[in-house]
């Protein structure tokens, strides 16, 4: 078939070169001419996503936000490993508590306060008038002085060394005994013949109890919570009195004159010595009899006293200058002292195992070493001294 050439190319227009449209033959006929462009169709169902796009650059960081909670706190972690035990140091020196003895001066109404490691005089405490027995409680640091003119008691502060409080007592007071188990102190009127018992809680005087005639001496064992009064030489005889109740639960005839008391704790034994018989009578407090009578061969015993720890008893002599020692075990002699004039007063510090002696007539005090029972030294002090407590 041959095709007519204005098939395969258009016509232009003569007057604007525009294509004229021109049907097109096929074999089946020709072409008309197409039809203006009918309306859009709707719109199709949305394609599937394509793949995302590349990320963009990061924003600027915002500001922090506020602080949350605390979290519960977790578990304890385990104990580390013990460090090293660290070098011991260097020993310190021996505590010897206040080791302080005191002297009551009848001459200048002092009471001397002696370091008993120098034994020197430390210092001097004003009190009542012809200052005589003297005695000190460890638990309640106080010191009690008899003041045989105004028949009075002062009462000392023996860390501050200031006087506290002074009270009335029975008159002719002489000597003063503590118990520190009770803190009740005991102190003797030689005119009333009874012995006024002070509080020494509140120190005030509680109330009185009747002793023998011209009562003197006085000590306490504390273990039994016994008081023994030594009666003068009207009556020549002990009276030993109930700590609570204060009843009298026995009397004993000693010996002519007795004097002071001294009272061993752990043996429960009492010992009082006789100025006119020259002998020192030896009590049990169990059984609250006289155990024994010790011939002494010094002239007029006068004081006494104890070391507990040594088992160790001390009589002084006031006519014979002397201090007889006697072992606590068998009630036997085992040595004889020189001391100072006129001595009176005995105390013993256990700690130390020094023994001080008031000697009255010379203005001194003896100072012996329990060990040796040799004299160490002879301190200066107030006139006539009368009686030495020893604050350990």
């Amino acid at each position: 078939m041959l095709l007519n050439p204005n098939h395969l190319f258009p016509r232009r227009s003569a007057t604007c070169g525009v294509p004229i449209p021109v049907r097109v033959c096929h074999s089946q006929g020709c072409a008309g001419v197409p039809g203006p462009q009918g309306p859009t169709g709707p719109q199709g169902s949305t394609g599937a996503q394509g793949p995302a796009g590349a990320a963009g650059t990061p924003g600027a960081q915002g500001p922090a936000g506020a602080a949350g909670m605390p979290g519960a706190m977790g578990p304890q972690g385990a104990a580390g490993a013990t460090g090293a035990t660290g070098a011991t140091g260097a020993t310190g020196p021996a505590f010897l508590g206040n080791n302080l003895v005191y002297v009551t001066s009848s001459g200048n109404d002092m009471l001397y306060v002696i370091d008993g490691e120098t034994d020197t005089v430390l210092t001097t405490i004003p009190v009542d008038l012809s200052p005589r027995g003297v005695a000190y409680n460890p638990h309640t640091q106080k010191i009690y002085v008899v003041g045989v003119t105004n028949s009075t008691l002062t009462i000392i502060d023996s860390v501050t060394n200031a006087v506290l409080k002074t009270l009335p007592v029975g008159p002719l007071p002489l000597l003063v005994a503590v118990n520190p188990s009770t803190n009740l102190i005991y102190v003797p009127s030689a005119l009333l013949d009874n012995v006024t018992i002070v509080d020494g809680i509140t120190d005030t005087v509680i109330g009185t109890s009747a002793t023998g005639l011209t009562p003197g001496g006085v000590a306490v064992d504390p273990v039994l919570n016994q008081v023994y009064i030594s009666n003068g030489p009207s009556a020549n005889s002990l009276t030993i009195k109930n700590g609570i109740t204060n009843a009298t639960v026995a009397t004993l005839a000693i010996g002519n004159d007795p004097g002071y008391v001294a009272v061993n704790p752990f043996t429960n034994l009492a010992y009082v010595p006789n100025r006119a018989s020259g002998s020192l009578s030896v009590i049990n407090g169990k059984t609250n009899t006289v155990l024994t009578t010790v011939p002494l061969g010094g002239s007029q015993p006068f004081g006494a006293g104890v070391n507990p720890k040594t088992n160790t008893v001390y009589v002084s002599h006031s006519g014979s200058n002397e201090l007889t020692v006697l072992r606590g075990s068998n009630q036997t002699i085992i040595g004889v002292i020189p001391v100072g004039a006129a001595p009176r007063g005995v105390a013993v510090n256990p700690t130390t195992n020094k023994v001080y002696v008031a000697n009255n007539g010379d203005a001194s005090v003896s100072v012996i070493d329990g060990a040796s029972n040799t004299l160490l030294t002879t301190i200066p002090v107030g006139e006539f001294p009368q009686d030495v407590a020893v604050n350990p």
